[in-house]
């Protein structure tokens, strides 16, 4: 499944390089980022498109070259993983079927795909170098 990142070109560069880096703090200070986010391409998400945010980032960092997409091809069991790792810090609270088709399990995520520090996360830095990755500018 196509996962789509919205950041900047300067950003994207180190993500397709690196993978996630979740001790990476944006200039001027914040805390360290506490995931790492996708939208499933052709799935509408509750955060809207990655272009939209990626622009966002463009702006709030103009030194950072333009926004930027990072599209990572990422196998459907590691998008599983992750999506019922996320699933399941809501505590009973929605239900879902752990064998329901996986676009439905995206939706239930509001069309998020969210990394969190785990099993899901370690697989998907593990396979990290031999996944499809592009970088993709943003009209």
């Amino acid at each position: 499944m196509w996962l789509l990142h919205g950041t900047t070109a300067a950003r994207a560069e180190r993500i397709v390089t690196r993978g996630a880096d979740l001790t990476f703090r944006e200039p001027g200070g914040g805390g360290a980022a506490e995931n790492f986010s996708f939208t499933a391409e052709g799935t509408p998400s509750d955060l809207g498109d990655s272009a939209t945010y990626a622009l966002g980032k463009a702006a709030a960092f103009p030194s950072e070259r333009g926004p930027a997409v990072v599209a990572v091809d990422v196998p459907n069991e590691v998008v599983r993983a992750a999506v019922l790792e996320h699933l399941s810090l809501f505590g009973g609270f929605v239900e879902y079927d752990k064998g329901a088709e996986l676009v439905e399990l995206v939706g239930l995520c509001g069309g998020v795909v969210q990394f969190d520090p785990g099993p899901a996360l370690g697989r998907l830095l593990a396979l990290w170098p031999t996944l499809a990755k592009e970088i993709r500018g943003v009209p």
